[in-house]
């Protein structure tokens, strides 16, 4: 039986489905960016959020309705964007960036 492929999504919020343990740590927006560079499953449902995490880990972001459940050793890049500034831009200041790892 081969190796077990591991899976990176990414979300707008950490919403996990099914029981396990799970680590979950706060990640810069180049570590995010490095590792989506390497491939990634979308579960990102709106296109102004698709547009905004494009512009700001420079990829591209299919949007994408599926629903994740992550398996051991799955990982998700999960970006909570919080809050809109004075003007009406995304405040970075009030940005979470975290990766959900299931270890079991």
């Amino acid at each position: 039986m081969g190796a077990k492929t591991v899976t990176i999504y990414l979300m707008s919020s950490p919403s996990l489905r099914g029981f396990g343990e799970y680590s979950y740590k706060p990640i810069s927006v180049e570590e995010a960016s490095g590792l989506l560079k390497g491939g990634f499953v979308s579960a990102i449902r709106y296109q102004w959020i698709a547009d905004t995490l494009r512009d700001l880990l420079g990829v591209h972001v299919p949007i994408s309705r599926k629903e994740v459940k992550l398996e051991v050793g799955d990982s998700a890049v999960v970006v909570e964007l919080a809050e809109l500034d004075r003007t009406g831009n995304l405040s970075k200041a009030s940005m979470c960036i975290g990766l959900i790892t299931k270890t079991t």
